[in-house]
Parts: C-alpha cells; sequence; structure tokens
C-alpha cells in the first residue's frame, strides 16, 4: 500500500475569530475549509488541520491538533503527526519569527 502524503493545513488568528469554516459572507476562512475538504476527499493525502478556530466535525475523516502550531507546541505535534509533506497556512504565520522557526525545522 502506498504511503499517504501528510497534508497540514493552519488556521489563523483573525481578529473576528471566524471559525473555519465561516457560515457568514465569503472569506479567506471559508476558502482554506474548502481546501482541507477537497484535500481530505483525495485516497493518497492524509490531512490534518491545526488551531483552535476549525470546526472538525464539518471534515469527517481529518486529524485535528487544536493548538496553533508554532516554536512553542511543533515538537509535541511531531510526536502526535510526525513530518509532514505539505504545509497550507496564511501569510499571519511567516510574519511572525516564532511561527516561521517552526516551518523551517
Amino acid at each position: 500500500m502506498k504511503k499517504k502524503k501528510k497534508f497540514v493545513i493552519c488556521d489563523y488568528p483573525n481578529p473576528l475569530n471566524y471559525t473555519f469554516p465561516n457560515f457568514d459572507l465569503g472569506s479567506t476562512e471559508k476558502r482554506f475549509w474548502q481546501i482541507a475538504k477537497t484535500v481530505s476527499e483525495f485516497d493518497d493525502f492524509e490531512v490534518i488541520i491545526t488551531g483552535p478556530l476549525w470546526l472538525p466535525e464539518y471534515l469527517p475523516g481529518v486529524k485535528h491538533f487544536k493548538e496553533r502550531l508554532d516554536i512553542t507546541n511543533y515538537k509535541l505535534f511531531l510526536q502526535e503527526f510526525g513530518r509532514v509533506d505539505y504545509l497550507f497556512a496564511g501569510s499571519e504565520y511567516f510574519d511572525k519569527n516564532s511561527y516561521r522557526k517552526a516551518f523551517s525545522l
């Protein structure tokens, strides 16, 4: 059996704390949720969502790391899920030094 590729998609701190998915008007949050949903439908991917704003009940079969992934908890993430193949995150992550360090390790 072929090993699944691990795809991680992160929520991000947003000023209004919209959830993923966001049930209001069109938004980046809806796009993030749609990417997680679409990738999870491919047999050769394992999808892991990270962060407290996800509503995982709308993404059956997807794994959830409840914390926002950063330098303080990346080791816990690695212990639970191992290394990943793909990471999808908003620019907010890469504007902060602690996030950049976590993703470059």
